[in-house]
């Protein structure tokens, strides 16, 4: 009588290790990771850095392919992918300082054996002038599909 048990457990417990492992959201996901500041200059305020982050998304659709023209800017109806707004400090806290600063994230596909993208974003950024003594990014990115990511928030990054 335990031999049936014993079989049934076994194959139960073959059947839970051929499940597929719980797929990532479709929808895209980014965490912050750093900035690096290259360059600061409080007399003039020229600021470069590059904003680190990671991201993963489960259908593997991010990234858009390079226009055809350099001067085409509406592939793939979506001329950006990825958003940044910079925060600057004031007396009265965050106050939202520059959203201009759009980019294309270059095509990328999942791999052969599963859908799942994931990897390390670095964009180096460049602002003329900041004068505030510290700052923060929220960004965010669309993928192919249209999906957009969380909203991500850099800590507050000080400049002196």
């Amino acid at each position: 009588m335990k031999f049936p048990f014993y079989i049934i457990l076994l194959l139960l417990l073959f059947a839970k290790s051929c499940e597929e492992l719980d797929p990532a959201s479709e929808i895209p996901r980014i965490q912050y990771q750093d900035f690096i500041i290259q360059e600061y200059s409080a007399s003039s305020g020229a600021l470069s850095g590059t904003l680190v982050f990671r991201f993963m998304d489960g259908d593997g659709d991010v990234g858009l392919a390079q226009p055809e023209y350099e001067d085409s800017i509406t592939i793939d109806s979506i001329p950006y992918n990825l958003f940044i707004d910079r925060f600057d400090f004031e007396d009265e806290g965050y106050q939202l300082a520059d959203t201009s600063l759009r980019f294309r994230l270059p095509y990328m596909e999942g791999g052969t054996y599963k859908e799942n993208l994931e990897g390390t974003v670095e964009i180096t950024l460049y602002y003329p002038y900041v004068f505030s003594d510290s700052i923060r990014f929220h960004f965010y990115l669309y993928d192919r599909s249209g999906n957009k990511s969380n909203i991500e928030q850099s800590p507050s990054i000080g400049l002196y």
